[in-house]
């Protein structure tokens, strides 16, 4: 049986500044791959829609099976091995995308973009309790800081390459392989392991052990969803991944539509990136004065408003816009539904929650590519959009009334059973 109460020996301002060093370097080609992976298969390699909905499905759907059992894999060798196996996983993503020829290769280069990001996000987020979990939510702060600083240079070199030295886009993948190795050398040689031996999972098998984690997944998403009415907070986070990764995955194809170059791409991101950078610590405190389901009600709504404005204008100024609306209603329906998440679970069940909670972003990021997929093939970019916007306002309010009759339901038995 594994002990939980070794205090761990790594000081908080090594750990915590280490952590936020990896973060920043393993956001840097995964910026880029997000940013360009579309506009490279369908510009560059004119694949057809099927494929390019296939290709943005296969990596949350990895996910969905993968983030708990390695999450699990974590607790039993260390957080170490499995951020830099992420960020391994990131690397190799881009060399086969700077000499992918044609799709197979994009595909495979996906799938190493899903392990890695079921490697790397449970592992730094469990490196962090480990550190000091009294202070996790100070930690997870820098970690997020760090994280937008490596998408702003990310989007500087993007932009350089492509714009100044007139880069294709295999180049770009290529060049940010190399410093990616690099700065992955750099991370195995500064990053300290934070979980002890003592605080380690024993197990005789360690495959048997991840196969277990798998099997009992499914029954903590049953047990979950129902505990407290949490299925209201997933389900919510359900339609906010669903619009999350429509902003992501098919805005920088409608920019390019609208006769923008692939630099522009980084250029409207980076601006709109430093214009919310330093609002970030404030709209947190947002979510604090108000009640979950009005908070994420209104920035969702907000979030729908942004998804149309891409469809509507064609400025570069109002673009970036469109993206300071988005990037920050988003975030605040995370912060709203990452608290929530942790209020309603029970204390020996707040790990848990949170797993489950992200089996649900992968859920709605799935879905997401499923259902636009085919309406971008029969239809256009712009129909996405609205058809995102019209429906993801109609779920909101939905699902608002189904809460709203819930509590109305437990406060008639309450006064019932007095």
């Amino acid at each position: 049986m594994d002990s939980i109460t070794a205090r761990n020996s790594v000081s908080y301002n090594r750990a915590t500044w280490t952590a936020g060093l990896a973060t920043l370097f393993a956001n840097v080609p995964l910026l880029i791959y997000g940013l360009y992976v579309n506009i490279f298969l369908r510009e560059d390699l004119l694949t057809i829609i099927l494929i390019v909905t296939i290709i943005g499905t296969i990596r949350n759907i990895l996910q969905i099976f993968l983030r708990i059992p390695l999450g699990e894999l974590s607790q039993i060798i260390g957080r170490k091995p499995l951020i830099i196996m992420g960020h391994i996983s990131y690397t190799i993503a881009l060399l086969l995308m700077s000499i992918a020829s044609d799709w197979t290769l994009v595909f495979l280069s996906t799938a190493f973009i899903g392990f890695g990001m079921s490697c790397y996000w449970p592992a730094i987020f469990g490196y962090l309790g480990d550190v000091d979990i009294e202070r996790m939510g100070e930690s997870q702060g820098r970690i997020f800081r760090q994280s937008d600083i490596g998408s702003i240079v990310g989007s500087i070199f993007a932009f350089y390459l492509l714009d100044t030295l007139d880069f294709s886009l295999q180049e770009l993948f290529g060049t940010i392989a190399v410093i990616s190795v690099i700065s992955g050398i750099i991370t195995f040689i500064l990053l300290p392991e934070s979980l002890t031996k003592e605080n380690r999972k024993a197990v005789d098998n360690i495959p048997k052990a991840l196969l277990n984690s798998w099997s009992t997944m499914i029954q903590s998403l049953r047990s979950m969803s129902t505990t407290n009415h949490l299925w209201h907070v997933y389900f919510f986070h359900f339609i906010l991944a669903f619009i999350e990764f429509t902003t992501s995955y098919f805005v920088p194809l409608i920019i390019v539509s609208k006769g923008f170059t692939n630099a522009d791409v980084s250029a409207i991101w980076l601006w709109s990136l430093i214009l919310v950078f330093w609002m970030k610590p404030y709209l947190g405190k947002l979510t604090d004065k108000f009640e979950f389901v009005s908070a994420i009600t209104v920035s969702m709504i907000v979030t729908c408003a942004s998804v149309l404005g891409y469809v509507f204008v064609n400025e570069f100024i109002l673009l970036v816009g469109a993206y300071i609306l988005a990037n920050s209603s988003i975030l605040v329906s995370y912060i709203a539904a990452n608290g929530e998440t942790a209020r309603r679970a029970p204390i020996e069940s707040r790990g848990m929650a949170l797993g489950v909670f992200g089996v649900y972003v992968s859920l709605g990021r799935s879905t997401s590519t499923i259902v636009l997929g085919p309406i971008w093939e029969f239809f256009n970019l712009s129909a996405v959009f609205v058809f995102t916007s019209i429906l993801i306002f109609f779920m909101i309010f939905l699902l608002r009334r189904v809460i709203r009759n819930n509590q109305s339901a437990e406060l008639t038995k309450t006064l019932s059973s007095i």
